[in-house]
């Protein structure tokens, strides 16, 4: 059986999306998908 995983990242004003509506304020990088993988 797969598996799903799920992630969210929300500031500490709780905020989810960054200027202009993006969602990907945050960057993301190799440990990140890694510890993802």
């Amino acid at each position: 059986m797969g598996r799903i995983v799920v992630s969210s990242a929300i500031s500490v004003d709780g905020y989810t999306e960054g200027t202009g509506g993006d969602i990907m304020a945050m960057p993301l990088d190799q440990a990140f998908n890694e510890h993802n993988a």
